[in-house]
C-alpha cells in the first residue's frame, strides 16, 4: 500500500473496495498490510466505508514496511513473515468454502494439476499478453531507440521470450541487431517461435530459467550458437513471475559484456 491508496473507495468500480469487501466475507480471512514507507496505514481513517469490527479485521496485524527493492526479492522470503505474522495456510485452506473446479479453473490449474496460466495455448494470457504489448510499445520504444542508436553486431539474450511476438516486434527488423536468444519455460511458446521467426540468427530455447543449472545451460547455448558475450538482456514485463529475480540476473549478467 502507498499514498492514497484508500481514496478512491467511495467509488462504486473500485478494485480496492471490491477486493477489500470480497476478503471481509470470508470470515477466516486475515488482513496483512505491506506498506511503503510514506504511508501511515494505522492513521488512515475508513469509517466512511467499513463498520468498526471491518476496520479492526483489516488493521489488526502490524504492517509490514517496504523499504526497498531488497526487501521481498523473492517470494521464498515473503512466506516466512507471512506465517509468522498470519499463521500457516495453504492453497487447500484457501479454497475450501468455494467450488474446487471453478477455483483451479480461475486459477489455471489444468486436470493433471500443473498452472497452465502462461501457456502459449491459453486464451486468457493470449489476450493479456496482447492488450500489454500493446500499452508497452508506446513507452518502451523510444528507449530502444535511444539506446541502439549507433550501435551494430548485438547479441541479444531474451528471457521470458513466450511465443516471440513482442520480442519481434520490438528488435527483430533492427539492423543494430547481429543474433537474439529467447529463452522460455513454455515449450509450445517457443516452438510457435522458432516456427514463425526462428533462423541462423534467430533461435528460442525452452528453459527453465530459475532452475539451479541455468547458467550451465545458458552457457552451452551460448556455444553452439558462437556467442563469446550477450550485449544486453531484454525482458519484457516478466520480473515479476520469478521467484528469486535476483538469482535469475545474476546468472544473465555473467553472460554479458561488462
Amino acid at each position: 500500500m502507498s499514498k492514497g491508496f484508500f481514496d478512491k473507495c467511495g467509488e462504486p468500480d473500485d478494485i480496492v473496495f471490491g477486493e477489500l469487501r470480497a476478503a471481509l466475507a470470508n470470515e477466516a480471512s486475515k488482513f496483512l498490510p505491506i506498506i511503503m514507507p510514506n504511508f501511515d496505514f494505522k492513521e488512515v481513517d475508513l469509517s466512511e466505508w467499513f463498520d468498526e469490527t471491518e476496520i479492526d479485521r483489516i488493521k489488526h496485524i502490524s504492517a509490514i514496511k517496504f523499504t526497498d527493492v531488497y526487501s521481498f526479492s523473492s517470494v521464498d522470503m515473503l512466506i516466512p513473515i507471512l506465517r509468522d505474522k498470519v499463521g500457516e495456510f495453504s492453497y487447500a485452506e484457501a479454497i475450501t468454502d468455494i467450488n474446487k473446479t471453478v477455483a483451479k479453473k480461475r486459477m489455471h490449474i489444468s486436470a493433471d494439476g500443473k498452472e497452465n496460466f502462461f501457456s502459449d495455448s491459453n486464451k486468457t494470457e493470449k489476450f493479456r499478453l496482447k492488450a500489454q504489448q500493446e500499452l508497452l510499445m508506446k513507452f518502451d520504444m523510444p528507449v530502444y531507440e535511444k539506446h541502439l542508436a549507433g550501435k551494430k553486431g548485438l547479441c541479444v539474450l531474451d528471457l521470458g521470450c513466450g511465443n516471440g511476438v513482442a520480442l519481434m516486434n520490438r528488435l527483430g527488423g533492427r539492423n543494430e541487431i547481429s543474433k537474439i536468444i529467447g529463452i522460455e519455460y513454455d515449450k509450445a511458446a517457443t516452438d510457435s517461435a522458432n516456427a514463425k521467426y526462428g533462423s541462423e540468427n534467430v533461435k528460442f530455447y525452452c528453459c527453465d530459467v530459475e532452475a539451479n543449472d541455468f547458467k550451465e545451460r545458458l552457457t552451452a547455448i551460448m556455444e553452439e550458437n558462437d556467442i563469446d558475450k550477450f550485449d544486453f538482456v531484454n525482458l519484457l514485463a516478466v520480473m515479476s513471475h520469478f521467484k528469486s529475480p535476483f538469482k535469475v540476473l545474476r546468472a544473465a549478467k555473467s553472460c554479458c559484456r561488462k
